[in-house]
């Protein structure tokens, strides 16, 4: 594929000439070719989301500690820490791009912005957040959840896209913010 300049992942029962790379990408396990060297640009993303993660994951764990329910701290203590992980070791380059399954579920908004069995009522309640945290949290755990999936192909300018739409939506809901970023 033009504009790569390296080696790309590719399946270990791809046969050269018979099977195409878009093949490849589509159904099936990658195995590196050779190591992975890091360009600049990919080096500058993979920072840049890690650093927009772990804002984001401090944001998620300041609303946890605001929660008066366990269960909805917990959820959000654990969307934090998959936060966190989305954003940094979980984007592999070279990799297939495959979020391990427990970071997908405990980033889903269904487990962090749906009613949950209070803990000594007999009734569901909602987390403690406004309108506009609610709509960033789920802005959070979409983006972050997809930044694992850049790696497929050329993930720099992918990476930083999903990373500019993870600062706006925190800085959306901080005292000041505007939620527009460069």
């Amino acid at each position: 594929m033009a504009g790569y300049g390296r080696d790309r992942p590719v399946r270990a029962d791809v046969e050269p000439g018979v099977n195409d790379f878009d093949t490849a990408v589509l159904t099936g396990p990658f195995q590196q070719t050779a190591p992975y060297e890091l360009d600049d640009l990919e080096e500058a993303a993979l920072r840049r989301a890690r650093k927009a993660g772990t804002a984001a994951a401090g944001w998620v764990h300041a609303l946890a500690d605001r929660q008066t329910d366990a269960s909805h701290a917990g959820a959000l203590r654990r969307a934090a820490e998959a936060i966190e992980e989305a954003s940094s070791t979980a984007i592999v380059p070279g990799g297939d791009g495959d979020a391990q399954g427990q970071v997908r579920y405990r980033l889903a908004p269904s487990a962090l912005v749906s009613p949950h069995p209070h803990e000594t009522r007999d009734e569901e309640t909602l987390p403690d957040l406004t309108a506009a945290e609610r709509l960033a949290l789920i802005a959070v755990c979409a983006l972050s959840a997809d930044m694992p999936t850049t790696v497929i192909g050329y993930f720099p300018s992918e990476l930083t896209a999903l990373t500019v739409a993870l600062e706006a939506a925190v800085a959306a809901t901080t005292e000041g913010g505007t939620g527009r970023h460069r």
